[in-house]
C-alpha cells in the first residue's frame, strides 16, 4: 500500500498485545467473509456456457474491497448488558482494555442512526503511525451479518493523531452483548489527505469512444480470472 520506506505502524501500548499475533491488526483479505469465499463463480456450472449466470464472486469492486485497509480485532472479551432504560454496564478480563460512553447528548439524540439504542469507544491501546499527509478512514466490516453491532465511519490523521479508539454503536435488542476476543471489529484503509479530485460535469462529446470502448470491454471480457484473486 505504501513504498517500502512509506510504511504504515501500528503498535499497542500493552506490549503482551503486541507479543499475541492472533490480537494484531491484520490485511482485510484475511477476513473474507464465509458466505463470499462459499459462493460459486457461476450460479449453475452445468450449464451451457450463454446460460450460465455469473454470481457476485465475480464483481471486481469485491476482490478491490478485501484487498484494501486492515481489520482490527477485539483485544480481550467485552461483556455489555443494556435494559429498555438505557442503563448499560460492561466488563472486560483485562482493566487495560475498557470502555467509554458517548452519550446521547453527543450523537444520538441528534441523528437518525436506525436501531442504535448506545454508543460506546473502546479504548483499545492501538496506535497507529503513518507518514506526513496521511490518514486513515474508519470502516464498519463490508458485508458482515453481525446483528449485535457496527463500528461507524469516520477518519484519523494518523499522522497527527495516533491513538485509535472505534466507536461502537449497540443494535440488537438483547439485553447482553458478547464481543468476543479476537472478533473482527472494523477495518481501517490508509488515505493521502491531498490526493483530491476537483468536480466536472461536461459534454460526453470527447468522451463517446472511451465510453464506447468501455462498454465494449465490461460486455465482453469483465469479471476475467485475474479479478477472481485475493493478493
Amino acid at each position: 500500500m505504501f513504498r517500502k520506506k512509506n510504511k504504515i505502524v501500528w503498535t499497542s501500548i500493552h506490549e503482551e498485545i503486541n507479543n499475541i499475533p492472533e490480537l494484531h491488526i491484520k490485511p482485510t483479505r484475511e477476513f473474507i467473509p464465509e458466505w463470499f469465499k462459499n459462493t460459486p463463480i457461476f450460479d449453475n456450472p452445468k450449464a451451457v456456457i450463454p446460460n450460465r449466470e455469473k454470481t457476485v464472486r465475480t464483481c471486481p469492486s469485491f476482490t478491490e474491497i478485501f484487498n484494501e485497509g486492515f481489520v482490527m480485532v477485539a483485544p480481550t472479551d467485552i461483556f455489555i448488558t443494556l435494559n429498555e432504560q438505557g442503563i448499560y454496564s460492561w466488563q472486560t478480563p483485562n482493566e487495560k482494555i475498557y470502555m467509554e460512553l458517548h452519550s446521547e447528548a453527543q450523537y444520538l439524540k441528534y441523528a437518525n442512526v436506525p436501531n442504535a439504542r448506545l454508543v460506546l469507544k473502546l479504548v483499545s491501546g492501538w496506535w497507529c503511525f503513518t507518514p506526513s499527509g496521511y490518514s486513515v478512514r474508519q470502516l464498519p466490516l463490508f458485508y458482515d451479518d453481525n446483528p449485535d453491532f457496527y463500528v461507524p465511519y469516520g477518519t484519523i490523521k494518523t499522522d497527527l493523531n495516533h491513538e485509535i479508539n472505534p466507536q461502537i454503536i449497540i443494535t440488537n435488542k438483547k439485553d447482553k452483548i458478547f464481543i468476543k476476543q479476537g472478533q473482527p471489529l472494523c477495518s481501517f484503509v490508509p488515505f493521502k489527505r491531498n490526493d483530491k479530485l476537483n468536480l466536472s460535469v461536461e459534454s460526453n462529446k470527447k468522451y463517446l469512444q472511451k465510453i464506447q470502448d468501455k462498454k465494449f470491454w465490461i460486455a465482453g471480457s469483465s469479471y476475467r480470472s485475474n479479478y477472481h484473486k485475493f493478493n
